[in-house]
């Protein structure tokens, strides 16, 4: 254990975002877009979405952080429903 997390869960975060950031690059963004909300139920406190949208926004925005504010919206809204659906699955 690392600061009260499990060695085992670290090494998935890393492995997922790694995964992100690839899929962020590689793939389109509505494939990205499906790994978010993935792994977002899967990890608590799942703060890579953020880095996720503004690596979307560097690569493929405009002069305005638009993908970038969408994410924050998607954190705001699965993080409410995360409450309600994480005890059903």
């Amino acid at each position: 254990m690392l600061y009260g997390v499990p060695t085992m869960n670290i090494w998935n975060r890393i492995f997922c975002g790694a995964l992100l950031f690839f899929s962020a690059i590689l793939l389109p963004w509505w494939l990205g877009a499906i790994l978010i909300i993935y792994f977002f139920f899967e990890f608590n406190n799942y703060y890579e979405l953020f880095f996720f949208g503004l690596l979307l926004d560097i690569l493929y925005g405009s002069d305005r952080p638009i993908i970038f504010i969408i994410t924050i919206l998607l954190y705001i809204i699965l993080r409410y429903l995360k409450g309600y659906l994480r005890p059903y699955v």
